[in-house]
């Protein structure tokens, strides 16, 4: 109804601003904090049914001017099967960082992607690779606990940006 009414190039074009809009935005957010590194490791079990072994999830932020440099170099190797791929890794991570970022940009995650560049670590839980297992709720949403944390201590300290930093949240199936 919308390229109906508009046009598909002014509905593109639109699209397109927001993204451009949230980019500078997030830049320029980015570039208010200090340039620094915060990491922090999670701890999972249940690889397995069974398994009480605890897994190693690590998250590395790491920001110089106005880019963020997000990595999960530390986390231990794919085994059993709550691995996430690269993609899902990125997406909870992305979905940590856009209620503190991008907090009044419609959530364009677009925009956000375009400051932050990603280091995986091939191989591991966080981004695993053929032949591992892959499932999509608890490494996912440990993830986005995970990533909610650090990005709120990345901007405690801003006086704007702090207001928008939170707790710990319970999902469905974990509490941090």
């Amino acid at each position: 109804a919308l390229v109906a009414r508009y046009g598909a190039r002014a509905i593109k074009g639109t699209m397109n601003k927001m993204v451009d809009d949230t980019a500078r935005v997030v830049g320029a957010r980015l570039a208010s904090l200090p340039d620094a590194v915060w990491r922090d490791e999670r701890y999972v079990a249940g690889a397995n049914p069974g398994d009480r072994r605890l897994f190693k999830l690590s998250l590395v932020f790491e920001k110089r001017g106005d880019r963020l440099r997000v990595s999960n170099v530390g986390t231990d190797p794919a085994t059993g099967a709550f691995n996430v791929t690269p993609g899902v890794f990125r997406a909870a991570v992305l979905n940590g960082l856009l209620p503190v970022l991008a907090f009044e940009q419609v959530l364009c995650a677009a925009g956000v992607l375009r400051q932050v560049d990603f280091e995986y670590a091939r191989g591991s839980i966080t981004a695993a690779s053929h032949p591992s297992a892959v499932g999509t709720s608890m490494c996912s949403v440990a993830t986005v606990g995970h990533s909610h944390a650090l990005a709120s201590k990345m901007v405690s300290g801003h006086e704007e940006l702090a207001r928008h930093a939170f707790a710990s949240s319970a999902m469905h199936t974990m509490s941090t």
